[in-house]
């Protein structure tokens, strides 16, 4: 019940929005606002990262973490999940319009603060997202005696869930990246590269929807 608790306080008021706000027509990227992006950081990101961690380093999970120190190799390790996660997302984006000719619509973001505040956003959802799909819910499930297929099946399924308001391009991307980000995972045993990789990659994903909206 606790991750299904964490998982619902966390996540699934923006499952609801995104259900109740769905549109199938393809990448939807709306007007960027900064106060609520701030806002959403503030009130929302940081303390659901605060409350998956709470509960990632209570016994008997804590003994079973490694590499919650970071070290230079995570960044090289960052480096391959960016790399990963591009050619997923480019590849699947490809595939995907080229049959159902979606149109993508960008996004204008205005000002340095804005991409700071932006840079932060990503970087915090990364960890966020990781610490709960790919660190937390896999330890936890594994440890009940579910098998590590079934753990990750079960990660990237929920995983797919928060990213529905991307529409089928997101999707189906997620649910690769899911089982590419919970690989690197298994193989690292560390945190930091696949949080920091996922981070980096969403801001790339905005800088490419900043040409979209500029063009």
């Amino acid at each position: 019940m606790e991750p299904l608790i964490i998982f619902m306080v966390v996540y699934l008021p923006g499952v609801y929005y995104s259900l109740t706000n769905l549109s199938w027509n393809g990448i939807q990227f709306y007007s960027f606002n900064l106060n609520q992006e701030l806002s959403r950081v503030i009130i929302h990101d940081i303390p659901g990262l605060c409350l998956i961690w709470y509960f990632l380093l209570k016994e008997p999970l804590r003994s079973e973490l490694t590499g919650l120190k970071p070290h230079k190799k995570d960044f090289f390790q960052a480096a391959k999940v960016v790399l990963g996660l591009l050619v997923i997302g480019s590849g699947v984006s490809i595939i995907i319009n080229s049959i159902f000719h979606f149109d993508n619509q960008g996004i204008i973001i205005p000002g340095v603060f804005s991409w700071v505040v932006i840079g932060v956003s990503c970087i915090v959802t990364g960890y966020m997202e990781e610490s709960y799909f790919r660190v937390y819910l896999f330890k936890h499930l594994t440890l009940s005696g579910i098998s590590r297929n079934a753990a990750v099946i079960a990660s990237c399924v929920l995983f797919c869930i928060c990213h529905v308001y991307q529409g089928p391009v997101g999707l189906v991307t997620a649910g690769f990246a899911g089982l590419f980000l919970s690989y690197m995972y298994i193989k690292s045993g560390s945190i930091h590269g696949i949080a920091l990789g996922h981070g980096m990659y969403n801001l790339i994903s905005y800088i490419i929807a900043q040409r979209f909206g500029l063009s």
